[in-house]
């Protein structure tokens, strides 16, 4: 996903003192230029030369210095600048997650008898090595309560038309990462991760009017529909292939997984 800048034409989204791997920065490093090239459209390139320096400042340590730029803007301003930051703190979380679906991905393509580290399949692994018997691990699994908690925390507040933006990235990321593109289909790929960064900067971080009981339900409810009802169901999965894999049978329970 190379797409080499100079610092001036990129916003840097990593640190050089912090070991990531190749893959991490070259994710960073897209995002990072697309961001830039947005924000000097939507928030104009004065505020985003303004919060090159005040990084720059802050990765040297000089804190008073910082503090002292930020005091000389109008308050207009670092509001343009809280809006960057924010989108780009999304960004630096998207590329981290894509990051870790990379590293499991690649762990998995391993030795075929040896689980992914971490995973289910290597607990269930480990278990079975230990002894424990294939009717005392169906009546663990049958013990298991599992109740998710969704909260109305301040911290959790994104909107959900954030949220979905977040999501549209990732998607895209995705598709760099697993797939070969074409150079024709790259350049697509590219061109609608920009397009996903503007919305994510011209999309207010909260509502305008307050929150409502039926905003706050909707909320929860993005969580069931795009990720607990995909992300169930595989793990389930998950389970069953690895308890036949080990044990030689899936497993029989009172409460059918």
């Amino acid at each position: 996903m190379t797409d080499q800048r100079t610092p001036v034409d990129s916003f840097s989204l990593s640190e050089p003192d912090v070991a990531i791997t190749p893959e991490l920065d070259e994710t960073l490093t897209l995002l990072g230029s697309a961001l830039h090239d947005v924000a000097a459209e939507v928030v104009g390139r004065d505020i985003v030369a303004f919060i090159d320096d005040l990084h720059e400042l802050c990765r040297n340590g000089r804190i008073a210095d910082a503090a002292q730029l930020l005091a000389d803007r109008p308050v207009g301003d670092l509001e343009e600048v809280v809006r960057v930051v924010t989108a780009l703190f999304h960004l630096v979380n998207q590329a981290e997650k894509q990051e870790i679906v990379r590293i499991n991905r690649l762990r998995s393509r391993g030795e075929p008898d040896i689980p992914r580290p971490e995973s289910i399949d290597a607990a269930i692994r480990h278990l079975c090595e230990q002894g424990v018997t294939y009717e005392r691990l169906c009546a663990i699994l049958d013990s298991l309560d599992i109740q998710p908690t969704l909260t109305a925390h301040p911290t959790e507040a994104r909107r959900r038309s954030i949220l979905y933006k977040q999501q549209q990235i990732a998607d895209i990321l995705s598709v760099l990462d697993q797939c070969d593109p074409t150079p024709a289909e790259r350049e697509v790929a590219l061109q609608d991760i920009r397009a996903q960064v503007r919305l994510l900067l011209e999309t207010d971080e909260v509502r305008a009017s307050d929150v409502r009981v039926e905003n706050e339900v909707e909320h929860g409810l993005y969580f069931f529909r795009e990720t607990i009802f995909s992300v169930v169901p595989r793990v389930v999965d998950d389970i069953k292939r690895a308890m036949f894999r080990h044990y030689g049978q899936a497993p029989a329970l009172r409460r059918p997984l």
